[in-house]
C-alpha cells in the first residue's frame, strides 16, 4: 500500500471522528452522562477512555516525530503483519459491527463519576476533538521511514512494540470502534 493511500484512509477516518464529536457536542448533557445500564459506561466515559488510550500512543509518536532526521523521500509504506492484524481486529466492520470484544485495561479505564458538570463535559468533548486534530497533524508529519521503522509500545503488551504506522491504524480503529459503542448507547437511551 502506498503511503498516500494509507495516510488518506486514516485521515478520512479521522475526519469521521471529528464529525462524530461535533454531533455529540449538540446532544444534551443529561443524555451524554446517562448510563445505558448499571456498570456500563456513558458516552462521556467512553470519550474519556479514548483520551487516555490515544494519549498513550501520542506521547511516544510525538517524541519520535520530533527526533526524526531521516530521509523523508520514500513513498511506499508496508504495514507490519502483527500490527496490521491487531489494527484490523480492532476496527469495526463496514456495517458498523464490532468483531472482537475485550476488557479494557485498568490503566485505560476512565474515572467513573456519577455527576458530571456541564463545563467538564464540554471540556472532555473539546479535548477529544483537539486530540483527533493532533493525530491528524502527527499523521501528516510522519515519514514512511518513521511509520515503518520506528516501534511504539502498545497498550496490549509492554514487552514488544508495533510499527508507528500500525499504531496509527490501531489507535484510529480503536476510536472508530468506540463510536460504534457510542451510537449503541445513544440508541438504547433514546426512544
Amino acid at each position: 500500500m502506498g503511503l498516500s493511500s494509507f495516510r488518506e484512509r486514516l485521515l478520512f477516518d479521522c475526519q469521521e471522528l471529528v464529525e462524530n464529536v461535533e454531533r455529540l457536542k449538540r446532544i444534551d448533557l443529561k443524555l451524554l452522562t446517562q448510563r445505558p445500564q448499571k456498570n456500563k459506561w456513558n458516552v462521556l466515559e467512553v470519550i474519556n477512555h479514548l483520551l487516555l488510550a490515544n494519549e498513550f500512543y501520542l506521547e511516544q509518536i510525538i517524541v519520535l516525530i520530533n527526533k526524526e532526521k531521516e530521509d523523508r523521500s520514500a513513498l511506499e509504506y508496508q504495514p507490519g503483519w502483527l500490527g496490521q492484524y491487531f489494527a484490523q481486529k480492532i476496527r469495526p466492520t463496514t456495517d458498523h459491527k464490532v468483531r472482537f470484544k475485550g476488557k479494557t485495561f485498568k490503566h485505560l479505564t476512565p474515572a467513573v463519576q456519577d455527576h458530571w458538570e456541564n463545563r467538564l463535559a464540554q471540556n472532555i468533548l473539546q479535548d477529544y476533538q483537539e486530540q483527533v486534530e493532533l493525530i491528524i497533524r502527527c499523521l501528516n508529519r510522519a515519514s514512511v521511514s518513521l511509520l515503518k521503522k520506528q516501534k511504539v509500545k502498545s497498550t496490549f503488551s509492554s514487552w514488544w512494540g508495533i510499527e508507528m504506522g500500525n499504531a496509527f491504524d490501531y489507535m484510529i480503529g480503536h476510536n472508530l470502534r468506540h463510536f460504534v459503542q457510542i451510537q449503541e448507547i445513544l440508541k438504547q437511551l433514546t426512544p
